[in-house]
């Protein structure tokens, strides 16, 4: 099982491990949709996990957590799968940005608004 230490985020108590090529609970290999996602929901026995597809995704060039790996554990930490809130502050707080999820947020409005005129 591709289990990986990340010494960085283990003083954080909701953080249980990381998988990387894969997802904990289908095991190595599997595939899902995004870069990386995180257990949050209590009653999922892999609470506090973050899987991600790939290694490289992991760690910035300095070595320091990806923006991505900060994303994943502001759900954790927010114990939220969610982009609200209590994840936004989340996130902040280790450092991170909200910069690409405005953008995609804005993104996303304005496909909906021209659904809206196309129908």
């Amino acid at each position: 099982m591709p289990i990986t230490k990340f010494p960085e985020f283990e003083i954080y108590p909701k953080f249980k491990g990381l998988f990387v090529g894969g997802c904990v609970h289908r095991g190595d290999g599997s595939s899902f949709r995004a870069m990386a996602h995180a257990h949050t929901a209590k009653t999922d026995e892999f609470n506090g996990w973050i899987c991600v597809r790939s290694s490289k995704r992991i760690r910035m060039t300095d070595g320091k957590p990806s923006r991505l790996m900060l994303h994943e554990l502001g759900h954790l930490l927010a114990q939220t799968g969610g982009h609200n809130k209590q994840w936004a502050v989340k996130v902040k707080e280790l450092g991170g940005t909200l910069d690409w999820y405005k953008r995609f947020k804005s993104v996303r409005k304005g496909l909906a608004a021209y659904r809206k005129q196309i129908n």
